[in-house]
């Protein structure tokens, strides 16, 4: 006998959500307690790089040849600033000698196109 938990799998999706921007928005505590601060910020780096990988599988619309990375980061959502990726590191550990509790971290996953390199 099958069961219905009243779960039905074509209403989950909304179909304006299918393509949507690929979106991270999170605001992470930058102390744990039992947790050395430094492994705090650590398995933050650990989710800012899983959601990038993430998002790199992510099918490309037509005409773009690779997905790039809006990051904001900040104390809070209000003092987020504009960073690059790779500075999105530095800028977790620059919001923890701040002294502040927690760091916001945006990224938003936009389509692009590659650079020709520059001789």
């Amino acid at each position: 006998m099958q069961r219905d938990h009243g779960i039905h799998y074509s209403h989950c999706v909304a179909p304006a959500a299918v393509n949507a921007p690929h979106l991270m928005k999170k605001t992470f505590p930058l102390h744990a307690p039992g947790k050395d601060d430094a492994r705090v910020r650590d398995k933050i780096r650990h989710e800012v790089n899983k959601y990038v990988r993430r998002s790199r599988r992510k099918e490309l619309p037509e005409g773009f040849a690779q997905w790039d990375f809006a990051c904001k980061v900040g104390a809070a959502e209000a003092e987020a600033e504009p960073r690059a990726l790779k500075e999105v590191s530095g800028a977790i550990d620059t919001v923890a000698e701040t002294g502040a509790t927690g760091v916001y971290i945006e990224i938003v996953a936009v389509p692009g196109q590659r650079m020709a390199p520059t001789a």
